[in-house]
């Protein structure tokens, strides 16, 4: 049986805000229990990031509609809340109404009648105030609620860059990034995986930045479901951002040296 997606994205907010649950391993979880298809699945995977990447914006968003502090407003119905107003704020393709009315249902669903008048009433407020947001005036702390970044963090750079700089570097922050794949050479090489990689429908091409060793690099910019492929599954690629690989270019290690990593936690470098 097919689950309700905006529920299963809920569901993995909750976990993250409860139990301090990571998003990658929730989806990746949902996504091999079967019980999703493709395109529901890309939904709740824009969703749950979409949420984490503009949280602080979103719960602005929710206090200055809400009669409860963002932060007594139970989990589960924060996250309700977010998933809507979500929608509504950069899901074109979602009606506000479908996006309302669902958030309302879900809260019935999920034998919490009680908040569902609070749900409905903060959302139509929102709804209804449409593109009028007042955000606030002070330029650091717009900056950190309107691109989401922590204000300790927006006051530190602008000290360092001046906030004209700032504001630009949020803004390219948010920009979608170009998913980049770096080739195996031991088991593959770069044309032969693009040719893989394009027959299964992705648009691949050759990531090419002036001055840098890109030979072993390439951009994709479709991808539904990486695990699924052929040229993942044969271990002929690992998903590595261009920047992760500066630190080798900057480094240029020579052989015979010793190179310790400082940075070795779990994730791609």
């Amino acid at each position: 049986m097919a689950e309700n997606p905006r529920r299963a994205a809920t569901d993995i907010l909750f976990k993250i805000y409860k139990n301090g649950a990571y998003l990658n391993e929730e989806l990746n979880n949902l996504r091999h229990k079967g019980t999703m298809t493709d395109m529901d699945m890309r939904f709740v995977t824009e969703l749950t990031n979409g949420v984490i990447k503009y949280k602080l914006r979103l719960d602005y968003i929710i206090g200055k509609n809400s009669s409860v502090k963002v932060k007594k407003i139970a989990p589960y119905i924060l996250a309700i809340l977010e998933c809507a107003v979500y929608q509504m704020m950069f899901m074109d393709r979602v009606p506000e109404s479908a996006a309302v009315n669902e958030a309302v249902k879900l809260t019935k669903t999920k034998n919490l009648h009680r908040s569902s008048g609070f749900v409905n009433g903060v959302l139509r407020s929102i709804a209804s105030a449409g593109d009028k947001i007042e955000y606030p005036k002070y330029r650091a702390e717009y900056l950190s609620v309107y691109h989401s970044f922590p204000k300790w963090l927006v006051d530190h750079w602008i000290g360092e860059f001046g906030a004209d700089r700032v504001e630009a570097l949020l803004e390219s922050f948010q920009q979608k990034a170009d998913i980049v794949l770096r080739c195996n050479l031991l088991r593959t090489d770069v044309q032969k995986l693009i040719n893989s990689l394009n027959n299964e429908g992705c648009n691949v091409v050759p990531f090419a930045k002036a001055g840098f060793r890109t030979e072993c690099l390439a951009e994709c910019r479709q991808i539904n479901d990486i695990a699924n492929l052929t040229a993942y599954k044969e271990g002929w690629f690992y998903v590595q951002d261009f920047a992760a690989s500066l630190t080798v270019e900057a480094l240029d290690p020579k052989p015979g040296m010793i190179v310790m990593d400082m940075c070795a936690a779990p994730g791609g470098k």
